[in-house]
C-alpha cells in the first residue's frame, strides 16, 4: 500500500492540474464541447503515462530482486564449489577423482560467468574493447602439474574476490576498487576454464 502512494498522488495531482486548465475561459470561437473532449483526452493520457511508469518500475524491482537472489546464490557457491569440489577431492582423494574437479570447476566457471553479467551489467562486450583486459595466458605444461598449479592460483583469486569492498559497503565504491573485483572475477572464470578441460583430461 505505501508503495502506491506516491504513484496515486501524482496521478490526482495530475488529474486537478488538467482539471484546473479545463475550468479557464475558453478561447475566442472555441465550444464548450471541444474543451471538455480535450480534459477527457488529456486526462486519459495522463493515466497511460502513470500506468506506463508503474509497470516499468514494478519491472525493475523483480529485476533488481531476481538478480539479488542469484548474486547472493552465485557469490555463496563458487566458494562452496572451490572448497569442496576442488580443495578437499584435491586432497583428500586417493586415487585422485579428477572428475569431479572438472565438474566443479565447470560448475564453478558458469556461476562465475553468470555473476559477472550481474555485478557488471554495463561493461562493454564489444570486441574493441577487450585490448582493455590485461591478458590471462593460461598455464603450460603436464595436466597434474597445471591442475595442481590452477588450484593454487584460484585460491588466491578467489581469495582476493570475496574480500572485496564492493561485497561490504556498495553505496561508496571507488572506480578502481571495483574494476578489481572485476579483474579477478575474469580471472577465476579463465582458472576454472581451464582446470575444467585440464582436470578431464585426466579422468
Amino acid at each position: 500500500m505505501k508503495r502506491l502512494m506516491p504513484t496515486a498522488a501524482v496521478l490526482l495531482a495530475g488529474i486537478f492540474y488538467v482539471g484546473a486548465n479545463a475550468q479557464s475561459p475558453a478561447p475566442p470561437g472555441a465550444g464548450d464541447r471541444n474543451i471538455g473532449d480535450r480534459s477527457i483526452k488529456d486526462r486519459s493520457i495522463e493515466l497511460e503515462r502513470v500506468d506506463r511508469e508503474m509497470r516499468k518500475a514494478d519491472k525493475a524491482a523483480e529485476t533488481s530482486k531476481m538478480n539479488f537472489a542469484q548474486i547472493k546464490e552465485d557469490f555463496e557457491q563458487i566458494q562452496v564449489l572451490f572448497d569442496s569440489g576442488i580443495v578437499k577431492t584435491y586432497q583428500m582423494t586417493n586415487p585422485m577423482n579428477y572428475g569431479k574437479i572438472s565438474d566443479s570447476a565447470s560448475e564453478l566457471k558458469d556461476r562465475a560467468t553468470r555473476l559477472r553479467s550481474n555485478l557488471f551489467p554495463d561493461r562493454p562486450k564489444k570486441a574493441k574493447d577487450k585490448k582493455d583486459d590485461a591478458p590471462i595466458v593460461p598455464l603450460v605444461g603436464a595436466p597434474a602439474e597445471v591442475v595442481k598449479n590452477l588450484i593454487i592460483n584460484m585460491n588466491g583469486t578467489l581469495a582476493s574476490f570475496v574480500a572485496s569492498p564492493i561485497f561490504q559497503n556498495a553505496k561508496v565504491i571507488e572506480p578502481k576498487v571495483s574494476e578489481q573485483a572485476r579483474v579477478d572475477l575474469e580471472n577465476i572464470i579463465a582458472q576454472s576454464t581451464q582446470l575444467s578441460e585440464e582436470a578431464g583430461k585426466l579422468k
